[in-house]
């Protein structure tokens, strides 16, 4: 079974220049959106339960425990 039948040849390097600066464009772009907006921390860094007790005086650490 052929997929590529004769002897074509594709000469992916002409087009090396072109390539390089699309890639450049990017790697700024992304570098601006992750300095402009910061890194999406994943479901590690949200949720979870904060519970907030308010003492008259010095909490009994003993208890609390």
């Amino acid at each position: 079974m052929e997929f590529f039948k004769g002897s074509s040849t594709y000469n992916f390097l002409a087009q090396g220049k072109i390539l390089f600066g699309v890639s450049i464009v990017f790697v700024l772009f992304s570098l601006f959106l992750i300095f402009s907006k910061g890194l999406p921390f994943g479901i590690d860094f949200a949720g979870g339960t904060v519970v907030q007790i308010k003492y008259e005086g010095i909490a009994p650490i003993d208890q609390v425990r």
